[in-house]
C-alpha cells in the first residue's frame, strides 16, 4: 500500500478509537487456524465475536492466543445461532 495511503487509514482508525475507545466494529473468524485475521482485525480495533475451525489443536492455540474458544464446524451452524458481526473474514 502507498505510503501516505496507509498514514492515512492509520490517522483515521486512531480518530475513530479516541472518539469510541469500544471496538470500532465487530468480526467473525471462520477458518481461523491459530488467528492471523484476528491479529490483524484485532490491531485496527475490531473485536471477534465468533470464531470456528475443525483443527482441535488451532482451536486450542487461538483460545490460549485470545481467550475466545472456536467452534468446530461452521456446517453444523445455522445463521441464527451466529451472533451479529460487522465483518467477515474467512482464511
Amino acid at each position: 500500500m502507498n505510503p501516505a495511503l496507509q498514514n492515512y487509514f492509520e490517522d483515521q482508525v486512531g480518530a475513530a478509537a479516541r472518539r469510541n475507545p469500544g471496538p470500532i466494529a465487530t468480526f467473525a473468524d471462520l477458518f481461523c487456524g491459530i488467528g492471523g485475521f484476528h491479529l490483524a482485525a484485532a490491531s485496527l480495533g475490531l473485536k471477534c465475536v465468533y470464531a470456528c475451525d475443525t483443527d482441535s489443536a488451532a482451536r486450542d492455540a487461538y483460545q490460549a492466543n485470545f481467550g475466545l474458544r472456536p467452534d468446530g464446524d461452521i456446517r453444523r451452524a445455522t445463521p441464527s445461532d451466529l451472533p451479529r458481526f460487522d465483518l467477515l473474514c474467512a482464511g
